[in-house]
């Protein structure tokens, strides 16, 4: 437990020097925050022609969420970002502890479908086409605060979207390998 609360200081201490006192109070009251998983996801792999039957049994989760209102061009192209991220923690030999799950509530499962084509994007996605995954869980406006690391308890551990943040990706980074390391 210290070594979390380590790391929640750091967290605070980082977006308390490069962010309003509002970023920090969502960051602390997400803290420990436990993510429900509704049953009416639905997993897809490839180009949606696969549909997944089971959800990732694994300790630790690094969720990264796109709601209806994040689903565009511009947010999309961050997928690029992710391949490249995801590239890292495949190097880290993670996977029997980690999984990082990518959940759409898209406008239009269609274009969704086809812009994961577009980015050659052949990780597994989980679509939640009725948006219970944010009705379920307390998550702020600010698409910033749509990723986060889960603990074996599906906690939020971390919070924060590395996107175009170098420091944060590494805060994931260490984190990520101090935790699993400790197992």
């Amino acid at each position: 437990m210290a070594f979390a609360a380590g790391w929640l200081y750091l967290l605070v201490m980082l977006v308390a020097g490069c962010s309003s006192g509002g970023a920090r109070n969502t960051v602390v009251s997400l803290m420990q925050t436990a993510i429900v998983f509704p049953k009416s996801l639905v997993g897809v792999f490839g180009r949606g022609d696969s549909i997944m039957e089971n959800w990732p049994d694994v300790s630790y989760k690094l969720v990264v969420y796109m709601n209806s209102t994040q689903c565009d061009d511009c947010r999309l192209k961050d997928l690029l970002v992710w391949k490249h991220y995801m590239r890292r923690i495949d190097s880290l030999d993670l996977s029997d502890n980690l999984r990082v799950v990518f959940i759409f509530h898209p406008k239009d499962t269609t274009v969704l479908m086809e812009k994961l084509a577009l980015y050659d994007f052949e990780l597994p996605v989980w679509i939640d086409r009725n948006g219970e995954f944010e009705r379920k869980n307390p998550l702020p406006e600010d698409p910033a605060f749509h990723t986060f690391l889960l603990g074996g308890d599906d906690r939020i551990v971390l919070v924060g979207s590395p996107v175009r943040r170098p420091k944060m990706w590494k805060l994931y980074e260490e984190m990520i390998t101090g935790i699993i390391s400790k197992r």
